[in-house]
């Protein structure tokens, strides 16, 4: 069935929307606010657009950046407002084929609207542990490739919300091919890449292409870090430094899932966290609220084991749907917060679903050292795919 919606979307979405003019959004609410009329928007339709000035370190200064809203899906196939910053060179493009472009999915790891890339890359403040990522898209822009970063929490901040967030990925694609003062076009060749949590919706944005947005010529995508077992991860992190992250990721599928029942299952002191950690931005939590036990929370024995928390954390659980688009896959075997073993468990129902992916696992770095040390291989994988060469194939 849903598969179906999926398929009947994508009619839409090649069909065009009824004619809507993108309106210049001069304000923060004419950005964010979806119209009343959303529903007659087809998925990646713009809705509004702005010039911005971003406060991104290093950022070239040949760039022109926006920001884009557009009509997107959530989990339940439901329309919502997206956002997404698109940042192209002005320097003419020297090839004889189009700019390449590549959106760049931010771990967010948070439920703080706040905290959306949008909005930190606009006011510099609250980037946190995102510092590190915008040097993702300065690189990007050097090569001379266009780059558009999607709040890919949605405007519920779902953080974990696989589908939504997946939706809002190529929603935001569509998007920025359609924003003519970006220069893209239908030809444009684009990439995904992320890291952590980046790396997830960049996941779920890569299965759920094929019968979502099968129309974008994907090329390549590069996963780093990347958690994809919510239940393994979540009890690997219930009691530790990382706790936080099992938080906000509960309180992200609550906000998309109401019907999973997580707030009645804490007790006053979880309610009391989970209000707390929506206030907060990543750095910021993991301060604040690292070691906070995930059962000092509940109201049960077990929140996790709850059926209803459990289904849906199984239903956002990467691997079930097989990525079209060629894969580069790296982790560290000593990484402390995404066990190694649930990315090879996706790994390898995705290469029996009959998936491309080349394969790195590095015996001696940890979550944050492999993000360093392989961000470059990362990215000359997606110049090797823009430049038309073979994909390895490691599965």
């Amino acid at each position: 069935m849903r598969f179906l919606v999926l398929i009947v979307g994508t009619i839409c979405a090649l069909a065009g929307s009824p004619t809507v003019r993108a309106e210049p959004a001069t304000s923060e609410s004419a950005l964010y606010q979806a119209p009343a009329s959303l529903s007659g928007f087809a998925p990646g339709a713009i809705v509004a657009a702005r010039p911005m000035e971003l406060a991104i370190p290093d950022l070239p200064a040949d760039t022109r950046a926006w920001q884009i809203s557009f009509r997107s899906n959530d989990s339940h196939d439901r329309p919502i407002l997206g956002v997404t910053t698109l940042l192209v060179p002005t320097t003419p493009w020297p090839g004889p084929d189009p700019r390449p472009a590549v959106s760049v999915q931010f771990a967010e790891d948070a439920v703080a609207e706040k905290c959306a890339p949008s909005r930190t890359m606009q006011s510099g403040s609250g980037i946190g542990l995102q510092a590190n990522e915008t040097s993702v898209p300065v690189a990007l822009l050097r090569r001379g490739w266009a780059v558009a970063v999607p709040d890919h929490e949605g405007p519920r901040s779902a953080f974990s919300a696989g589908f939504s967030g997946g939706h809002i990925v190529l929603d935001g694609i569509r998007a920025a091919r359609q924003f003519e003062p970006g220069g893209l076009t239908a030809a444009t060749p684009w990439g995904l890449t992320g890291y952590s949590g980046g790396a997830a919706i960049s996941g779920w944005a890569a299965q759920l292409q094929p019968p979502y947005a099968p129309e974008l010529p994907l090329v390549g995508a590069t996963l780093g870090g990347i958690p994809s077992d919510l239940m393994l991860l979540s009890r690997f992190n219930g009691e530790g430094p990382a706790s936080p992250l099992v938080i906000a990721t509960l309180a992200g599928i609550d906000a998309e899932y109401p019907e999973a029942g997580i707030a009645s299952l804490l007790n006053p002191q979880g309610t009391q966290v989970f209000s707390q950690i929506r206030q907060m931005c990543t750095e910021q939590s993991l301060t604040s609220l690292a070691f906070t036990s995930l059962r000092s929370l509940s109201a049960v024995p077990d929140l996790l084991g709850d059926p209803r928390v459990a289904d849906v954390l199984a239903r956002n659980t990467l691997g079930r749907f097989i990525p079209r688009v060629p894969i580069y896959s790296f982790h560290g075997v000593l990484d402390e917060i995404v066990p190694v073993s649930q990315a090879d468990d996706m790994t390898r129902q995705w290469c029996a679903g009959g998936a491309s992916i080349q394969l790195v696992r590095d015996a001696w770095l940890d979550h944050v050292l492999e993000g360093l040390v392989r961000q470059q291989d990362a990215i000359q994988y997606l110049a090797d795919r823009f430049a038309g060469a073979p994909a390895p194939n490691g599965c």
